[in-house]
């Protein structure tokens, strides 16, 4: 799983500003005709917020441009995000984590710490 760590104050509503630190890609639609992917990100206050999938919010937004076949389309997406000099990632790290592939494996996680 690709995801960026970093606290960013984001803006929820008209006047709503929320520090958020744990930001990944939820959903993602390709148009390779078109060449635009749909984006849904999802930002927790914290990765412990996260893992228990409490507190999230959620940003919606378009790029004009899709990944090639091969490439991971989350990457993709983060890769656009933080070399966007008008995006509020613009200059962070992507990080990733090798042992979550897929959102399934972090609610057995808690089930299984239960």
């Amino acid at each position: 799983m690709y995801f960026i760590e970093n606290d960013i104050a984001m803006h929820y509503g008209i006047a709503d500003i929320e520090k958020r630190s744990f930001h990944f890609v939820s959903r993602i639609t390709i148009d390779y005709v078109n060449t635009t992917c749909e984006v849904e990100l999802t930002s927790y206050t914290s990765f412990n917020d996260f893992l228990e999938l409490n507190n999230g919010r959620v940003s919606f937004f378009t790029i004009e441009d899709c990944p090639q076949f091969e490439v991971d389309p989350s990457f993709f997406v983060l890769s656009v995000l933080i070399t966007n000099e008008k995006s509020i990632f613009y200059g962070m790290k992507i990080k990733h984590m090798i042992d979550i592939k897929t959102i399934s494996q972090v609610k057995n996680k808690m089930q299984d710490d239960v």
